[in-house]
């Protein structure tokens, strides 16, 4: 090779370090790609007697709610998922309580953000459901996904804004788009909510199950959250229509019967549609109707133990 040729030494330099630039675009470019889970049609079964079910906040009639007893006793019912509402201690430390303040399901008063763990573990979570469940602990989620893994899915109530800590947990003890469901607020009811966009932050395939009302709303969602693992519909807007075009995009279906709505009427409604999985408080009250199909609705008096303990906590605290 002739002189005239070859590459000046800060040439070749110049050309490495253009190469470098790029393969650094390159590499840049390629990390920032969104990653999209890959759905297949769910088949639709009317009636589903395979229904999934999810206890709320645990086996919360058999249980002090969110409790491990709870979560327990939830996994002895047969429950495909259980429920934990989470929140933060004043030291960061996520636990498993549906209220911030600690007041209507322990001995104590305030406020959950403002207490510390060692504060809140001195509490009893228990004894307003039952002497047999005096020094029942709040557990932390840690505690909670430890009794759960292996035996019982989650539902995730994010309850406010969700951390990273979280997430890390669910990663720890590996509850993932097969064995995890996330729910918030906002999204799909008319308002816009921060809380998917930090989950899909820290969690791109996070299994979201945004609350939806039509078919458009379904689209909507699609568009700027693709890999959402489901829609949740109010049992009023339950259609076959919306499940099966729910379905045709991968998507489970699932509902609510909580309060007046947990009936066999409900449940009927659901299972006839095809709707995969729903939540409600008294799975021994559905499995009978599963296994008689000839049901009346249940009265005050199958309501009354669990009401009569919640009504006269809040007596207590008046």
């Amino acid at each position: 090779m002739s002189k005239s040729n070859r590459l000046s030494l800060p040439a070749i330099f110049a050309v490495a370090l253009i190469a470098v630039a790029v393969m650094a675009i390159i590499a840049s470019l390629t990390l920032r790609k969104p990653v999209i889970v890959e759905r297949s049609p769910i088949e639709t079964h009317r009636p589903n007697l395979e229904i999934m079910t999810i206890a709320h906040r645990g086996a919360l009639k058999f249980a002090p709610e969110n409790t491990l007893p709870a979560i327990e006793k939830a996994i002895e019912l047969g429950f495909d998922y259980v429920e934990m509402d989470i929140k933060y201690t004043g030291d960061d430390i996520p636990i498993v309580i549906h209220d911030q303040w600690v007041d209507r399901t322990t001995d104590g008063v305030g406020d959950i953000g403002e207490m510390t763990l060692e504060q809140i573990k001195a509490l009893d979570a228990g004894s307003w459901f039952g002497p047999a469940f005096a020094g029942t602990k709040i557990p932390t989620l840690e505690e909670a996904l430890q009794a759960a893994q292996g035996k019982i899915c989650v539902f995730w109530d994010t309850k406010g804004f969700p951390r990273e800590s979280v997430i890390d947990l669910f990663k720890k003890y590996g509850f993932d788009r097969e064995c995890l469901l996330i729910s918030f607020g906002g999204l799909g009811m008319g308002g816009k909510n921060d809380a998917p966009d930090r989950i899909v932050k820290l969690l791109p395939t996070a299994p979201l199950v945004p609350v939806v009302r039509t078919i458009e709303e379904i689209t909507e969602i699609l568009a700027e959250y693709p890999n959402i693992r489901g829609i949740w519909i109010p049992i009023g807007r339950v259609t076959p229509e919306l499940v099966d075009f729910a379905h045709a995009q991968g998507l489970l279906v699932g509902s609510t019967t909580l309060a007046q709505r947990d009936h066999h009427h409900n449940y009927r409604k659901l299972i006839d549609n095809g709707v995969d999985i729903f939540m409600l408080d008294h799975i021994d009250i559905f499995q009978n109707y599963l296994k008689t199909g000839d049901m009346e609705t249940p009265t005050p008096d199958l309501l009354r133990p669990y009401a009569e303990i919640v009504n006269n906590r809040q007596s207590d605290d008046e």
